[in-house]
């Protein structure tokens, strides 16, 4: 033990270099430890020029300061890749807001188009009074046989392939990511929808893979070659089950998603629903989904919330590019 000013502090703990364990420690002069210097003044950066704008800490004008730094690092400056500034006082931090992406489900000819399947089941339907005779059912099995001759959006669905395209569009155009998801049922496959749960020898069913039913709708079709887009097929309702897409978010470091697109009561209440267990930032553009049962649309986006998921329209959206 040694006594410094008073004080007593065992010397075990305090061993100058060279000096014996049961040594006494040479006395401190306090007048050689400087705490006049407060540790946030004293910067400490890592490397980078955003580390070292992260830990100034002198007042800045924080429009200019900001703009200065996107030029610096080249960054993007759409709603994905913004840095905001939280300044208090004299001191300052830096944080990294929601890095989006915009999931547009199942925009295809089998469930948008005329001659597609969905319409070829309500105009059925219509007819008989809302029952298939099995003569209607095995002329569906066959119709992805027979495709139209050009891609015409069936009545009732065109504001919506217009407004989906408008959005999917406008994303593009600020770099932000967008993925096409495109669902193709297949019985045979090992992963396959509840649909050829009851009826494992279904064959009246939309999306035939490589089938013009399959294909995205001719607006949409035109988006999903740009450079910003990916394409990514599903087997199943939900867009993450054994599919690409997690991975796909993931590397572009994406945490939110805006989801559009069809059925809103089947795929895209799955797929909304999968992105939230996930860990993504889930939000419904209500005004840029659908369904041919229109009964089912409120209650399937009143689940999504429930679930933690929110809303936006699409022109919310487009502020927010």
């Amino acid at each position: 033990m040694y006594s410094r000013k008073g004080a007593t502090i065992p010397g075990k703990c305090y061993l100058a270099r060279g000096q014996r364990r049961d040594g006494p420690r040479p006395p401190v002069d306090s007048s050689e430890i400087d705490l006049s210097r407060d540790r946030a003044s004293r910067p400490h950066y890592s490397g980078s020029k955003l580390d070292a704008w992260r830990h100034d800490v002198r007042p800045l004008d924080t429009r200019v300061e900001l703009k200065k730094l996107r030029s610096e690092l080249g960054t993007p400056n759409h709603v994905g890749l913004r840095r905001s500034l939280v300044v208090s006082g004299s001191s300052r931090t830096m944080t990294q807001p929601p890095t989006p992406a915009l999931v547009v489900v199942d925009m295809q000819n089998d469930f948008l188009a005329q001659g597609g399947y969905y319409d070829e089941i309500s105009r059925l339907t219509g007819r008989t009074g809302g029952k298939l005779s099995q003569t209607d059912i095995d002329a569906l099995a066959q119709l992805y046989r027979h495709p139209p001759p050009a891609c015409v959006i069936r009545n009732g669905y065109q504001d919506l392939v217009s407004t989906v395209a408008k959005v999917a569009g406008a994303a593009l155009a600020r770099q932000m990511p967008t993925i096409f998801v495109q669902t193709g049922y297949d019985p045979a496959a090992r992963y396959k929808p509840p649909l050829f749960i009851e009826t494992p020898g279904r064959q009246d069913y939309a999306c035939h893979p490589g089938t013009w039913g399959a294909e995205l709708v001719e607006p949409i079709k035109r988006l999903a070659s740009d450079r910003h887009a990916k394409v990514v097929a599903k087997h199943t309702y939900d867009a993450f089950f054994q599919t690409e897409l997690r991975d796909v978010l993931r590397s572009r470091q994406v945490d939110t998603l805006y989801i559009a697109g069809v059925e809103t009561n089947v795929c895209v209440l799955c797929t909304a629903l999968s992105a939230l267990s996930n860990g993504f930032a889930t939000v419904i553009l209500d005004d840029c989904v659908g369904t041919s049962i229109a009964a089912l649309h409120a209650p399937a986006l009143q689940i999504i919330q429930v679930a933690k998921g929110r809303r936006m329209g699409h022109r919310n959206f487009e502020a927010l590019l």
